[in-house]
């Protein structure tokens, strides 16, 4: 390239910068600070958001693998597709999201007064929400072990990793049932090993 057209190119970069930085400025500030939505405000219940959102989706990683006897032999169940893969990496990221979503403060137990379950051993809704008050920072440290177990599902399904995604579905387990025996039925009574 001659330097004629250098020097017109250099002048032609140097007069578009300004521009498109001022629109980019002016597009970011078009909507009044005072108009735009609050952040963090839950939608959902607690109840809601494991029904729709984190049960089904730790269900599908769990079911991913899975070794069932019949009449005709033992069926084998893994991941094989891309498809299969991709499913599996996106439920990953949707737990990893929730754990966020656990965390947002305001959000009710149920939705009204209806009852978290049929458990006996489960606590009432209130009794739910008192503990979650009480015990606020224990509770983001469990949502902080979720996340970080479903982190490490992300991980196996990354590496397309079998045994890991095994492992990594028992970890995430593990998160959950530790806080569930906390917060939603501390004095559950197991049946005493045979």
């Amino acid at each position: 390239m001659n330097n004629k057209k250098s020097n017109r190119l250099s002048w032609a970069l140097a007069l578009l910068i300004p521009v498109v930085a001022g629109c980019e400025s002016q597009s970011a500030t078009q909507v009044p600070a005072a108009q735009l939505p609050p952040a963090q405000v839950p939608t959902a219940s607690y109840q809601e958001l494991m029904k729709y959102v984190v049960d089904p989706t730790a269900d599908d990683i769990w079911n991913a693998v899975s070794t069932t006897a019949t009449k005709k032999g033992v069926v084998e169940k893994v991941p094989k597709t891309d498809e299969d893969w991709e499913a599996l990496r996106r439920h990953s990221i949707t737990l990893i999201e929730a754990s966020n979503l656990l965390v947002i403060e305001g959000r009710p137990i149920v939705v009204g007064d209806g009852k978290t379950s049929e458990m006996p051993d489960e606590l009432h809704a209130d009794e739910i929400q008192k503990l979650f008050i009480e015990k606020r920072q224990q509770f983001v440290s469990n949502a902080a072990l979720f996340r970080d177990a479903a982190k490490k599902v992300l991980e196996a399904v990354d590496a397309r990793d079998v045994k890991r995604l095994e492992q990594t579905g028992a970890a995430l387990d593990q998160a959950c049932e530790t806080c569930h025996s906390q917060f939603w039925y501390p004095g559950q009574k197991l049946p005493k090993a045979l």
